[in-house]
């Protein structure tokens, strides 16, 4: 017996290194990691000597993407390194979407370039350094539900999510930024009116920090503008929301709440209704390098 549970627990281990290697479901939040790859660059540097940035970016979104990569150093031109306004766009691969798993599409970037590299000059002593990796894209992310809509509250409907205000359960698409809650309240009008009142909670559960999207493809700091449209099915998609603009709303912190509003006609007594509701944005990872070490030709002394 105690051979069959040992042989059950070896072949699960095997089994859940199987679908670690495979990738496994992406998290739901970044959908493009960035990282540093080893000793690119070293920690610690010569006057003189040569070296290069390596990165590791992989790509969990399901669909294409492009993205504005920059590289940057502490020091500034005067010691050579790396110059002002390093920047490409880069293009990632769609990833192998396998069922409930996905494989990420990898890429590996070389600056300044597969045989190019980097050198400091001017060194005086000792000095240290931080190499900064910043990586801009665009993203839609989509948020679903379904809530209950009474024409007339006094209705009996033995539902749960056919009250006047109720909490509803949302499932988002991956994306950094996303619908963390939906709050539903129902106010009949009377003619076959209703009120849909909902309170959306927003929320960045990524690593980096929303961008506006005209500043995508530069370094330059906008307000984060984060587009908003909501689709109540068959119903309407004519909202009127707070702290909106053309369509958009300022996200500089994580978290935000929003309140929306729309009148639509109800002929049936109640009826489950669809929710869409998509956030359109741009967002910026970034990443750098722990203090790299830059000796002069004798040594630092």
């Amino acid at each position: 017996m105690k051979k069959i549970i040992i042989l059950l627990c070896a072949l699960l281990l095997i089994s859940a290194a199987c679908t670690s290697q495979r990738g496994g479901k992406a998290s739901q939040a970044d959908v493009i990691t960035m990282n540093f790859l080893t000793n690119q660059p070293p920690q610690q540097l010569y006057e003189g000597q040569s070296f290069r940035v390596g990165l590791n970016i992989d790509n969990y979104a399901a669909e294409e993407k492009e993205a504005f990569l920059c590289i940057f150093d502490e020091l500034g031109d005067y010691f050579n390194g790396i110059p002002a306004n390093t920047c490409q766009t880069i293009k990632l691969e769609r990833p192998d979407m396998s069922g409930d798993s996905i494989i990420p599409s990898k890429k590996r970037i070389y600056l300044p370039g597969e045989e190019e590299t980097y050198v400091y000059e001017n060194i005086k002593g000792a000095m240290n350094t931080g190499i900064f990796a910043e990586l801009n894209y665009q993203h839609k992310t989509t948020a679903t539900s379904q809530i209950c809509i009474k024409r007339d509250l006094e209705v009996d409907v033995k539902d749960e999510k056919c009250g006047e205000t109720t909490q509803e359960t949302v499932e988002n698409t991956d994306g950094p930024l996303k619908i963390s809650s939906l709050g539903k309240t129902i106010v009949p009008l009377g003619k076959n009116k209703v009120s849909v009142m909902l309170e959306l909670g927003i929320a960045n559960a990524g690593s980096g920090e929303a961008k506006n999207k005209k500043t995508v493809k530069t370094r330059e700091n906008l307000d984060p503008m984060v587009g908003l449209s909501i689709n109540l099915l068959g119903k309407t998609k004519d909202f009127e929301c707070d702290q909106m603009k053309d369509g958009k709303f300022s996200f500089k912190a994580n978290q935000k709440t929003i309140k929306c509003q729309t009148t639509i006609d109800m002929e049936e007594p109640y009826s489950m209704v669809p929710v869409e509701i998509t956030l359109d944005y741009g967002y910026s990872l970034s990443k750098s390098t722990s203090s790299i070490s830059i000796l002069d030709k004798e040594g630092g002394r």
